[in-house]
């Protein structure tokens, strides 16, 4: 009897499936569906080897870049720490045309080789600087080697280019009996090397090491920097020509022509040819 009782007092509710439940039954079906028809998707995406071996990207900046500056400032260091007093008093001469007549007259040879030396340091900064401008703008000559070697070719252009200039100056001082504003044009060219060069340092160190979108400003205002230093030595020039030779200046304009302006087109024409 009681067992009936429990048969008669049973209820049977039919089961209701959630929503969570027909959803993980339509993924499992439509998974079991589909999965024959399933492709390889990195079948067509297989990356065709170019090189036998890895090949590495170029560096950034080059060591021997790297090693050069050091050098340089090192050079500077000890430039500065030998020849202190007259850094200074080549740093007095390129405000004061006064200080400039005096160290002319007083023809020391230790301050001739400290300009000596001064410009050596401003030549190697020249030619990092030129080295930069023609990676920026991507010089493709025949004879121009890449890295190191390129540098020390602008390194030795700059300074040929110079050495010629103070020859045919010292030349030309000679047959015209002029040598005094020759010898003051002359330290004064020096005088502006060394100070040029100082003021690239900077550039050139940010030039090396800032990132690619940056190169380009900064070597537009090096070059700037560059200008003013040209416009400020032009000034020097007309100074000592009005203070020592007092000739036309037609003959100015003739040597501005020949020794200041023609160098600097034919470096830009140099530059443009490709």
């Amino acid at each position: 009897m009681p067992t009936k009782l429990k048969l008669k007092n049973r209820i049977d509710v039919p089961l209701q499936a959630t929503d969570t439940t027909v959803d993980t039954i339509n993924h499992t079906a439509l998974v079991t569906s589909s999965s024959t028809d399933l492709k390889p998707i990195f079948q067509n995406h297989l990356l065709v080897p170019r090189h036998q071996k890895a090949q590495y990207a170029a560096p950034f900046t080059p060591d021997w870049l790297t090693i050069s500056l050091i050098g340089i400032l090192l050079l500077f260091t000890w430039y500065k720490i030998f020849y202190y007093r007259m850094f200074q008093q080549l740093t007095k001469a390129f405000f004061s045309m006064a200080t400039t007549n005096q160290v002319v007259r007083d023809e020391s040879i230790l301050l001739q080789r400290a300009s000596l030396n001064s410009s050596a340091i401003a030549y190697l900064i020249g030619g990092l600087f030129i080295y930069q401008i023609s990676i920026a703008g991507n010089w493709q000559h025949p004879f121009l080697l890449g890295g190191f070697i390129r540098f020390l070719y602008f390194a030795m252009a700059i300074a040929l280019l110079f050495s010629c200039k103070m020859i045919a100056i010292r030349f030309l001082s000679n047959v015209f009996n002029v040598e005094k504003p020759a010898s003051t044009y002359i330290f004064t060219v020096f005088l502006f090397n060394m100070m040029a060069g100082l003021a690239l340092l900077p550039f050139v160190i940010l030039i090396a090491y800032s990132p690619m979108e940056y190169r380009h400003s900064l070597i537009n205002i090096g070059l700037i920097v560059l200008s003013f230093f040209l416009i400020y030595r032009l000034v020097r020039v007309f100074i000592i020509w009005n203070s020592q030779l007092r000739a036309p200046l037609f003959y100015l304009f003739l040597y501005l022509c020949a020794f200041e302006i023609a160098p600097l087109l034919l470096i830009g024409k140099f530059a443009s040819i490709q």
